[in-house]
């Protein structure tokens, strides 16, 4: 599945696409807001492409974010969707040397316009760390709303109402 935008793209990954994964899931700058890298071996590789990238179970759909020069920038997908209440876990991350172009914003539209209008989906939410400052300015200036805050992590959602208010019906 592909899904244009202007300035980026998302689609599904091919298996020999891992290893832009693994690079991304492993730099320290990416994914320090994000609870730091994460090792993954060829075998757990495979296991998590089976899940997130070519699911029989349908609650995962997994995406990774190409610009205009089809260079690949990040990844964005949600996961663990609840087919009873229409949730789904959010997930986004952006290289960190390709931060503040735009990309993220608008990868993220396409993957809500996508869960909410084709989908069907209701609600998308994320719980971002209490110290990622960074993490919860970007969901609060696109548009989702703070639910719960913890010690460990603030619950932000978005729901189908509100992204097509800010998104659809006003463009």
């Amino acid at each position: 599945m592909k899904l244009n935008g202007k300035k980026v793209s998302i689609r599904t990954p091919k298996p020999d696409e891992l290893n832009f994964i693994k690079e991304l899931w492993t730099d320290p700058k990416t994914m320090k807001e994000v609870g730091g890298i994460v090792k993954i071996n060829k075998s757990s590789a495979q296991k998590w492409y089976k899940k997130m990238v070519d699911p029989e179970d349908g609650k995962n759909h997994y995406f990774l974010i190409f610009n205009s020069d089809k260079e690949t920038v990040g990844e964005v997908s949600f996961h663990r969707f609840d087919p009873k209440r229409k949730v789904a876990d959010l997930n986004i991350k952006v290289k960190y040397e390709h931060r503040g172009k735009g990309y993220g914003r608008e990868a993220l539209n396409l993957l809500l316009d996508f869960y909410f209008n084709e989908f069907e989906g209701k609600i998308m939410q994320d719980k971002v760390a209490a110290n990622n400052q960074v993490g919860k300015s970007v969901l609060t200036k696109f548009g989702f709303n703070k639910k719960i805050t913890t010690k460990d992590f603030d619950l932000y959602i978005m729901t189908k109402d509100r992204f097509n208010d800010l998104y659809k019906n006003n463009n």
